[in-house]
C-alpha cells in the first residue's frame, strides 16, 4: 500500500513549510509505522533533515525500519528534549497528541499532518462490498421505518454529529431554511438524547433519536440512493474525510460559514435565531442562598469538553478558581457527575439548557473551554471567557470562535497557554 499521489503532495508541501518557517534544527521523530511513515521520511530528507527515530505504540514492532531505529513512545521521547519534532500522520492524531503531551511536549514540538489513513492491507474486497451492500440495505429499510410514522413529509434532515454546538448551529439557522425551501412538515434526525435535548430548545418539530450505527447505516444509503431518498444529512463538511478536512486549517474557514454556504445553501451570511430561554427566578434565587453564592458576583467555570481532554489542568483550573475568590467572587464548577468532577474549591451546579442562560445572568460571569454549551449559553447577558486549544480540530479559534461564527460578539476568546491565567486577573478587575 501507498499513500495517493495527493496525499503526498500535501505532506511533502506540509513538510517543508514547516522546515521553512522554523529551520532545520530539529532531531525528528515519526509517531507510527503508519502508510505514511515511509513518505514521511523521504519528505524530511529531501529538507535536508534526517530522521533519528519512529515511535509506535504496539510491541510487535521491529526495532528498526526503514533503517530508522523503533522504540516506544516513553523510551523515545524521555527525557524530554526541546530539539525533538513529533511529526503524526495517522487517524488517530488526537490521542497521539495527548500521549506527547504527557511526556511534556507541547504544540511547538509537533507537526501534525491530517490526511484520511486508509489501509487497504489485508482487506477482502467481497467481504468489504457485502458488508457496505447490506449498510445500504439497512439504512433504507431504517428510512421507511422511519417514514412510516408520519403521513406525510416535505424533507427528512439527518444531524449526522452528536456535539452540542453542531446540532445549535443547525437549529439556529433551519427557521430561515424552511421558509426559504417552503417546507412545512418535517422529520428531524439526531443522535441521542442530548441532542435531542437542544433540537427541543428551538421546538423542533418530529425528531427522531438514533444511536451513531444507525445514523451512518442512513447515511451509507443516502450516499448510494441519493435523491431517491428524500434526505438532507445536515454535513458541514464531506462525509468522507470528516475531520480530515484540511480547509479548517489552511484556509481559516470557520464553523458557521460551512453550514452558512454549504449546508444551508444561503447567498449571505443569515442572522443566527437563538432560543428563547425560561427565566426561573424562583428555582436560581433558590440556588444561590442553599449554596451561598452571591448574585452578580459569581463564575460558573466549564472546564470539560466532550470527548477528548484538552491541554488544561485541574490546577490550572484551580488556580482560576482562586485568583476569582480572591477578588470576592463566589465560584461553581458545572458538573453532571462523577464524569464532570468539581473543581476543588468550587461550589458544584448543574442546570438545563432552557435554565442555563438565566442562571448565568443571575451570576455574571462564565469562564469555559470551548465545547457545545459555549453555543447554548452564547447569548447570556454576562461577562465571558471562552479558551480554545489549536492542537485539537475541535477547539481552535479559527474555525469555532463564538464571534466568526455570528454567535457572540461580546466575549473574551484567548487561545489556551499557562499565560493565559494572568488575563483572568485583568478580565475580572
Amino acid at each position: 500500500m501507498r499513500a495517493s499521489d495527493y496525499e503526498v503532495t500535501y505532506m511533502k508541501s506540509s513538510i517543508k513549510e514547516y522546515f521553512s518557517q522554523n529551520g532545520q534544527n530539529y532531531r525528528v521523530i515519526i509517531f507510527g509505522c503508519t502508510p505514511y511513515a515511509k513518505d514521511i521520511k523521504s519528505a524530511v530528507e529531501n529538507c535536508g533533515v534526517r530522521v533519528g527515530l519512529i515511535i509506535d505504540n504496539s510491541s510487535a514492532k521491529g526495532k528498526e525500519s526503514m533503517g530508522i531505529p523503533v522504540a516506544l513512545p516513553k523510551e523515545g521521547l524521555l527525557p524530554y528534549n526541546d530539539k525533538n519534532l513529533i511529526i503524526i500522520c495517522s487517524k488517530f492524531y488526537q490521542e497521539m497528541i495527548g500521549q506527547v503531551k504527557e511526556y511534556g511536549y507541547s504544540e511547538k514540538n509537533i507537526l501534525n499532518i491530517l490526511v484520511d489513513e486508509c489501509s487497504i492491507l489485508d482487506v477482502n474486497i467481497e467481504l468489504e462490498f457485502e458488508k457496505a451492500k447490506r449498510n445500504v440495505i439497512e439504512g433504507y429499510q431504517l428510512y421507511l421505518e422511519i417514514c412510516s410514522k408520519y403521513a406525510a413529509f416535505d424533507k427528512m434532515f439527518l444531524c449526522p454529529y452528536p456535539g452540542t454546538g453542531d446540532i445549535y448551529m443547525a437549529c439556529a439557522l433551519l427557521e430561515d431554511y424552511l421558509a426559504k425551501q417552503n417546507i412545512e412538515k418535517y422529520i428531524f434526525v439526531v443522535i441521542g438524547g442530548n441532542c435531542k435535548r437542544v433540537a427541543d430548545l428551538f421546538y423542533v418539530m418530529n425528531i427522531e433519536v438514533l444511536d451513531s450505527a444507525k445514523m451512518q447505516q442512513l447515511l451509507h444509503a443516502w450516499s448510494f440512493l441519493g435523491d431517491r431518498m428524500n434526505i438532507k444529512p445536515l454535513l458541514y463538511w464531506n462525509w468522507r474525510v470528516k475531520r480530515f478536512m484540511r480547509s479548517e486549517r489552511k484556509r481559516e474557514i470557520p464553523f458557521a460559514e460551512c453550514f452558512q454556504f454549504d449546508v444551508f445553501e444561503n447567498e449571505r451570511m443569515m442572522p443566527i435565531r437563538h432560543f428563547k430561554p425560561v427565566y426561573d427566578y424562583e428555582w436560581i434565587e433558590k440556588i444561590f442562598e442553599e449554596k451561598e453564592l452571591k448574585k452578580g458576583r459569581t463564575v460558573v467555570l466549564a472546564p470539560y469538553a466532550g470527548s477528548f481532554v484538552p491541554d488544561m489542568t485541574v490546577d490550572d483550573w484551580k488556580s482560576i478558581a482562586d485568583t476569582l475568590k480572591k477578588k470576592g467572587y463566589t465560584v461553581c464548577t458545572n458538573s453532571s457527575g462523577e464524569k464532570e468532577p468539581v473543581i476543588p474549591g468550587t461550589v458544584p451546579v448543574f442546570f438545563a439548557y432552557d435554565r442555563a442562560i438565566g442562571f448565568l445572568e443571575y451570576a455574571g460571569g462564565f469562564i469555559a473551554f470551548r465545547s457545545g454549551l459555549c453555543d447554548v449559553v452564547s447569548q447570556a447577558k454576562c461577562k465571558m471567557v471562552v479558551f480554545y486549544d489549536n492542537n485539537y480540530n475541535a477547539a481552535k479559534m479559527d474555525f469555532f470562535s463564538l464571534k466568526k461564527m455570528g454567535l457572540r460578539e461580546d466575549v473574551e476568546e484567548l487561545v489556551w497557554t499557562e499565560d493565559t491565567l494572568r488575563m483572568i486577573d485583568e478580565i475580572f478587575a
